[in-house]
């Protein structure tokens, strides 16, 4: 069971990054920039991910759809999912903590990783 739900992640998730790929390549010719192309492609993803949490769906399938295509598609997918979690569980500070918390660490770290290959190189 473990080999087919990892099987259904990593076939789903390449389709997914597959289609991210192809929808930041489309928009191009309309002129929008990264981040707006971002965050459609995540506000698609976590629409459908809201959607299918709560579809009496099979682990098999929740992993090919969820984890594997959605998680290649967006840039957030367990993100998402992790705080949906936090709002049905009534715990909301802890949930907006792990936004702010998860946004910050994303932004300090990738500052400091491009600080360090400044230094580096």
């Amino acid at each position: 069971m473990q080999w087919l739900n990892t099987a259904l992640i990593f076939s789903g998730g390449g389709i997914g990054a597959i289609l991210r790929s192809l929808m930041t390549q489309y928009p191009n010719h309309l002129h929008s920039s990264a981040i707006t192309q971002t965050v459609i492609i995540n506000s698609i993803g976590s629409f459908c991910i809201g959607f299918l949490w709560e579809l009496p769906l099979s682990m098999e399938i929740k992993c090919f759809l969820i984890i594997g295509l959605l998680g290649g598609f967006t840039t957030f997918s367990g993100f998402s999912i992790e705080f949906l979690q936090f709002l049905q569980n009534k715990t909301w500070g802890i949930g907006f903590l792990y936004v702010i918390s998860s946004v910050a660490f994303s932004l300090i770290l990738v500052w400091l990783g491009n600080r360090l290959h400044s230094l580096l190189f």
